[in-house]
């Protein structure tokens, strides 16, 4: 969140979507809303498409249930959506530009246990102004969660990769 200076959140699989258990403020002195313990969709959030493209039952939960179309923006075909998940996988981290909330970005990156199973995943959240100032995600934040993930990843024991 330093880093980065938006908010950071890291989530898990949880009753078909993405349960927030963990919540860094943005380092500014806005006002801000906790939101550890609120839920997010898995076809729709960065954190979701990264699980669903890492978890097989984060997969299959996301392909079977309901893809709400909650913007304009939001991919609710299934070869669409497959499309972004095998996307996902190849380079190791997935976006969200104005897919559930108008006006809010993220990138996020999958944690993994010892066993390279995926245990959760970190994102960076804020404005789509701020992340994506030119239309694309800055390059420094996709850098700065990929990172964070893997060194979450490896004090959970996984090895270095």
């Amino acid at each position: 969140a330093r880093s980065s200076g938006e908010s950071v959140h890291l989530g898990v699989v949880h009753q078909q979507g993405v349960l927030i258990v963990h919540h860094v403020f943005r380092p500014d002195d806005s006002r801000q809303v906790l939101e550890v313990g609120a839920m997010q969709p898995l076809h729709s959030t960065a954190l979701g498409k990264v699980l669903s493209a890492y978890d097989p039952v984060a997969h299959s939960e996301a392909v079977e249930g309901d893809r709400a179309d909650f913007t304009p923006r939001t991919i609710t075909g299934l070869a669409e959506f497959e499309s972004v998940l095998d996307l996902t996988r190849a380079r190791g981290w997935a976006a969200d530009m104005e897919e559930t909330w108008e006006g809010v970005a993220a990138v996020a990156a999958p944690i993994h246990d010892r066993r390279r199973m995926p245990v959760g995943a970190i994102a960076i959240t804020g404005a789509v102004e701020r992340l994506c100032p030119a239309g694309e995600l800055r390059s420094e934040l996709v850098a700065a969660v990929r990172e964070c993930a893997r060194a979450v990843s490896r004090d959970i024991g996984a090895g270095r990769f």
